[in-house]
């Protein structure tokens, strides 16, 4: 018995000294990882391939996707640019906060586009080339990216056009400019400020006004067509200005009609049509046909909320929810998803429970959510923004 309880004391003695170091250690290693937890852990910005492989890995404060062989990073509150090894190749020296340009009117002009990109010195617009070198100098108070070889600038809060060695092609004349496409750029300017009267329509390349139009509700030209609004309704222009599809459509708000552009043959428009029995969103084709028809899902109307098509899909919202459709209007995936980006080289961003993946076009995730933020692929990666832990 005396053995036996002295097994049992020594045994409780040795539990109570393994119970006390474990809760030592567990305590000392608790403390340690949450030192390590907020001095090392932190969120950074790298890019993944389509097979989810990190490429480059994550140690950007922000990162953008690629174009021509370029992308923008973000490095300790200065933006520079990557190759598609990671390389920095040009040194984080821009601050782009300084200058207000109109981010929701261009595509970001930071951007390479024909080879040139735009930098900022002060609160000034120039352009760079891939290699950083200064091509045309800083002068101007706003800049969009080049496109058919000209670029719209603002002087003294007008709009004109410069080319690639930054002569100016086109005067600074007009209160807004947009980007060349199909040959043609939408502008308007104001010649009597006392009576509001303004001219509005597209110019060509050499700045002639070659189309008119009734107000400065218009689109630009995608595909060879323009949304224009006459009289409150909407239709659609070749680039002769001849109508194409007659003015038939109504848009509530400008969001609107920046979502009905043509693109890869289809138009998102509201349907007003007392035959069918629906007044709702659906898509046509460049002819005015009907090819995608108004439908709900569980109650609510699938196309009210709707996006453009990207290569084959288009991005639908019910609710607060986001899916995909096809080009029949069929449901790729239903709306379940807390956000998503339109396809772009063949994937699509989806948010689900607050972690970015990606599908493919059958609407499964080939890339499983677990990002927590992320950009659309272009050539071939994709900025994702994920957790990182140094040693």
């Amino acid at each position: 018995m005396y053995g036996s309880m002295t097994r049992k004391m020594t045994l409780a003695i040795l539990t109570l000294f393994c119970i006390t170091l474990s809760l030592l250690i567990t305590a000392n290693g608790c403390r340690n990882g949450d030192d390590k937890e907020t001095q090392i852990t932190q969120k950074k910005w790298g890019y993944i391939d389509k097979k989810g492989n990190v490429v480059i890995e994550p140690r950007f404060d922000e990162a953008w996707p690629f174009s021509e062989g370029r992308a923008l990073v973000k490095i300790d509150g200065r933006y520079g640019y990557i190759d598609e090894e990671g390389n920095i190749v040009i040194e984080a020296q821009y601050e782009y906060e300084s200058v207000g340009y109109d981010e929701a009117r261009y595509d970001d002009p930071r951007h390479f586009k024909e080879g040139l990109a735009v930098f900022i010195n002060g609160n000034k617009c120039g352009f760079i080339d891939k290699n950083g070198d200064v091509v045309i100098q800083a002068t101007y108070d706003d800049a969009s990216g080049f496109s058919e070889g000209l670029a719209a600038v603002r002087l003294n809060e007008k709009y004109g056009y410069v080319d690639r060695n930054g002569s100016m092609i086109i005067e600074p004349k007009y209160n807004y400019a947009s980007s060349f496409s199909d040959g043609l750029a939408r502008v308007w300017r104001e010649i009597d400020g006392e009576n509001e009267e303004i001219e509005v329509g597209y110019i060509d390349h050499t700045g002639e006004m070659v189309i008119r139009t009734e107000s400065d509700e218009s689109g630009e030209f995608h595909e060879g067509l323009a949304a224009v609004s006459s009289d409150h309704l909407w239709g659609y222009i070749d680039t002769d200005g001849n109508w194409v599809i007659e003015p038939r459509y109504r848009y509530e708000t400008h969001l609107d009609v920046l979502k009905v552009n043509l693109s890869e043959g289809l138009a998102l428009v509201n349907l007003f049509n007392d035959e069918l029995g629906y007044n709702d969103r659906g898509y046509i084709d460049r002819s005015g046909n009907i090819v995608i028809e108004p439908r709900e899902y569980n109650g609510e109307s699938l196309y009210g909320n709707a996006y453009a098509f990207s290569e084959g899909y288009a991005m639908v919202v019910v609710g607060s929810r986001c899916g995909f459709i096809d080009r029949h209007g069929d449901l790729i995936l239903e709306p379940i998803a807390d956000g998503a980006d339109s396809f772009s080289d063949g994937l699509a961003a989806v948010l689900m429970n607050e972690k970015w993946g990606f599908i493919n076009g059958t609407g499964e995730f080939c890339i499983e959510p677990q990002f927590h933020d992320v950009h659309s692929f272009v050539e071939g990666l994709a900025p994702v923004q994920m957790t990182i832990q140094e040693e």
